[in-house]
């Protein structure tokens, strides 16, 4: 191989090839193509713009590593934070007791730690027992209806003023007078 020799073990340097010579052909001096002949600064220029051009997709793809990175570590914080609120929402649910400003004295922010918090305040704090009987309270005259016991011991409606029978009788007198018309 004229011109390419294999690196020496010793030396680090490759040997460049041997420029073209100029041949002659009978007295007459044949010179190579201009055209087929690299220019040595195109070489090194396109050789530059490949170098700057991975230099800025390596720090194009740094930039967006780096706000990539960002966005995740804002997420998580997000996501943090719904966990505890659900964790503190949960705790609220099962103990009436622990209200917003009482959570909010809690320091945790795991939320393992936020309901073993909980916990041990609702223990240390019950519902005060004599402040919520466990009895009905009194009644006081009529209420709303419910399903089950509707009817007075009348035949009656709670509430109402007449029976239902009279309310029926009432329906058909109002439809007679309409198709008597």
């Amino acid at each position: 191989m004229k011109g390419v020799t294999v690196p020496n073990e010793q030396t680090a340097e490759v040997e460049k090839p041997e420029p073209q010579q100029t041949a002659t052909v009978e007295g007459t001096k044949v010179e190579p193509d201009p055209a087929s002949k690299p220019e040595p600064e195109q070489e090194d220029s396109t050789a530059g713009d490949e170098l700057a051009k991975w230099k800025k997709f390596s720090r194009d793809n740094e930039k967006q590593s780096k706000a990539n990175y960002k966005l995740y570590e804002q997420s998580q914080k997000e996501l943090a934070e719904a966990n505890r609120r659900v964790s503190v929402l949960e705790l609220q649910r099962r103990h009436p007791q622990l209200t917003d400003d009482v959570m909010s004295l809690c320091s945790e922010t795991d939320p393992d730690k936020i309901t073993e918090w909980g916990e041990k305040y609702a223990q240390l704090n019950p519902i005060n027992a004599a402040a919520t009987p466990d009895t009905p309270p009194a009644d006081d005259g009529p209420s709303a209806p419910t399903f089950g016991d509707r009817r007075d011991d009348g035949g009656k409606y709670r509430g109402a003023t007449r029976t239902e029978e009279d309310g029926r009788k009432r329906a058909r007198e109002i439809i007679a007078r309409k198709r008597g018309k």
